[in-house]
Order: structure tokens, then C-alpha cells, then sequence
């Protein structure tokens, strides 16, 4: 369930690299964000690469232990120094930010988001933490912390602010891309219309999977049109549908709710484009020989958004005996259950 995607260019351009769990890989998050940034920012993006580090129920701590393990895509991505990215987005568990500051997951997070923005910033890349989305009708198996998608978003938003300020420095900021925010815009106008935004046939219902938790084609297209905008400051509207699957009507709706969250939340996040900081360091051409391990028949349904081998410790390499260790698994800690 692992995924190293490189994506060769021509010359040299921007780099993205998204690190995540199957929030990321549904859909192919990275191949909609570089399209967009391609389409929308070419003197920028033409011909850039965009790549995902990401297996199911992956956490910030197991993608940092790996980054331990030379023989891993995370080692040769971000620890061995011969790829740099000039932007990093990162994307915890779904349910990790949430949870209370005092629970034993939600600290090793944030030490753990500090370790991977240290790779980064070695490598003169930025820092995204990619703010997710409550799940559609909270969550059932936390339903005294996490009742209804509102609330459960309320929570995750206060978790990845922490991450921002855990890493951030006033000569370093780190960044946040809040998709969240735009799942919360479509839903909140739905409410403010006086309809229902869990039903069925409402777009806020139709940004999820079946399970109410992993975004549907139109979940990822927000995500990375808020991706878009918080990268380059340029509204969305008008940028084309990689995919040609997505009704014009409903494409414009995702473009400024995408807007929506970016440009309205200016008062409570800092943007790369609203600061006097240099823009990221030409490293010169981008390496298109990193490893494509990439493997499309494992990105199925079947991997959904757990928690990584929970209550296992690791080791000092980060290195768990194969792939399968990678894996879901449950834990139980101070109340609140990772959905297993």
C-alpha cells in the first residue's frame, strides 16, 4: 500500500511532494495538484513534478520512523538529499489532530510533524501541513469527541494549528492548506440555504466516499484546487478539470468553495504569498530518476484511513519487517478508539 510517484519534466520547474495515507493516494491527489499548478501557474509549474509518499493509515510518526530505513522511498525523498522539494505537503491520520493535546497519539504527532519539517527545511523546501475534513457524519466509534462533521472539524482545525505553530518560527513560517475549510463552506452554505447537506444528493454528501470519511473525485478536486490556492495565491475559478468527469456547474462550486477557505481565512492563517519570503531555492534541474514504486492495483477501497500499527514501538531504524507491517491496527488510548 506504498507509493512513491515521480513525475519526469523538462527542464527545470517547481517540486511538490505529498506525504500522506489514502486520504492522498484516493484519486491521485498528487497528479490533480501538479495539473492544476501546471494549468493555472505555468510560468512556475510547467513541466514540474509532483510525487506522494503514502499507505494506508500511515501516521506523521511512522512516515518520519521511515525516513530512518535507507532503503526506503522515504529515505531517498527526504533524508537522503538527493531530491529536494521545493514544497512538502504533509497529512496526518484523520482522526490524530483532533484528538485532546493531552493523548499520547496527538503528542507524538506533533513531535513527529517537527522531525519531518526539519527534513524539509534542511533541503530548503516549505512546509504544508494539509488541514483534512471532519468525516461526514463524525465519527461513530468517538461520538462524545467527534458527534457531527462540524465538531469533528472544529477539533482537527485546532490540531493542525498546533502543527503550525510546533514548527514555525517568524523567519521560517510553516503553512497550512485548509481543505477542511472548504468542506466546511459547502456544508455551512447548505445549512444557511436551509437544506441538508447529509443528503444524498447534496454536494457536501457527494465530497465523500461511500464511507463518509475518504473524498469521492469531487473531494480530492477540492483538496487540491485549496492546494492550488494556498501555493500560489491565484483563485481557482477557471482552472480545467484534469479528469473531464466533473460537470461545469459543480467545477465552479469546488473552485470557490476552494477560494472560499483560502481567501477567507486570511486572518487566521498566513499564506507563502502574503510574506516578503524569498521564493524557494532553484536547485537547478529536478531529479526524474527518483523511483516510481508506485503500484495503482493497491490503491483500492480496501484501504481506508487507520491509524498505523497502533501501540507498536519503534525501532531506531523505523524499519518494520516488510511492507505488511505497514498495515492497520487498533489501540485504545485515554477513551478514544482509532477506527479499526
Amino acid at each position: 500500500m506504498l507509493s512513491l510517484l515521480a513525475l519526469t519534466s523538462v527542464g527545470w520547474s517547481q517540486s511538490i511532494l505529498l506525504v500522506g495515507n489514502s486520504y492522498t493516494f484516493f484519486n491521485d491527489l498528487d497528479r490533480t495538484s501538479i495539473a492544476l499548478l501546471e494549468a493555472g501557474a505555468p510560468a512556475d509549474w510547467a513541466g514540474g513534478q509532483g510525487a506522494k509518499l503514502a499507505g494506508g493509515g500511515l501516521t506523521f510518526e511512522a512516515h518520519l520512523a521511515n525516513t530512518q530505513d535507507k532503503k526506503s522511498p522515504w529515505y531517498r525523498a527526504l533524508a537522503s538529499g538527493d531530491q529536494a522539494w521545493d514544497w512538502v505537503v504533509l497529512q496526518e491520520q484523520s482522526q490524530i489532530p483532533g484528538f485532546p493535546e493531552t493523548n499520547p497519539d496527538n503528542q507524538s504527532s506533533v513531535v513527529a510533524a517537527a522531525g519531518l519539517d526539519d527534513l524539509v527545511e534542511a533541503r530548503g523546501g516549505e512546509t504544508v501541513f494539509l488541514m483534512t475534513w471532519g468525516r461526514r457524519e463524525g465519527d461513530a466509534l468517538n461520538e462524545s469527541l467527534f458527534p457531527d462533521f462540524s465538531t469533528m472539524q472544529e477539533r482537527l482545525q485546532e490540531g493542525y494549528l498546533r502543527y503550525r505553530d510546533e514548527t514555525g518560527t517568524d523567519a521560517r513560517p510553516t503553512w497550512i492548506a485548509p481543505a477542511g475549510l472548504a468542506f466546511a463552506h459547502i456544508h455551512d452554505g447548505i445549512v444557511t440555504d436551509g437544506g441538508d447537506p447529509l443528503a444524498a444528493e447534496s454536494l457536501f454528501s457527494s465530497l465523500y466516499t461511500d464511507d463518509g470519511s475518504h473524498p469521492s473525485p469531487f473531494g480530492t478536486y477540492l483538496t487540491a484546487s485549496v492546494i492550488y490556492v494556498t501555493v500560489t495565491g491565484e483563485s481557482a475559478v477557471g482552472l480545467p478539470d484534469p479528469s473531464g468527469a466533473i460537470e461545469a456547474t459543480i467545477l465552479q462550486q469546488l473552485q470557490e468553495a476552494a477560494d472560499a477557505a483560502v481567501f477567507g481565512s486570511t486572518k487566521l492563517l498566513d499564506y507563502p504569498w502574503e510574506t516578503d519570503t524569498p521564493d524557494p531555492e532553484d536547485t537547478g534541474e529536478p531529479d526524474s530518476g527518483t523511483p516510481d514504486t508506485s503500484d495503482p492495483s493497491q490503491d483500492t477501497d480496501e484501504d481506508t484511513d487507520e491509524p498505523d500499527t497502533a501501540g507498536e514501538d519503534l525501532d531506531k531504524s523505523g524499519c518494520r519487517s516488510g511492507g505488511a507491517a505497514l498495515f492497520v491496527g487498533a489501540l485504545s488510548l485515554l477513551g478514544w478508539r482509532r477506527r479499526a
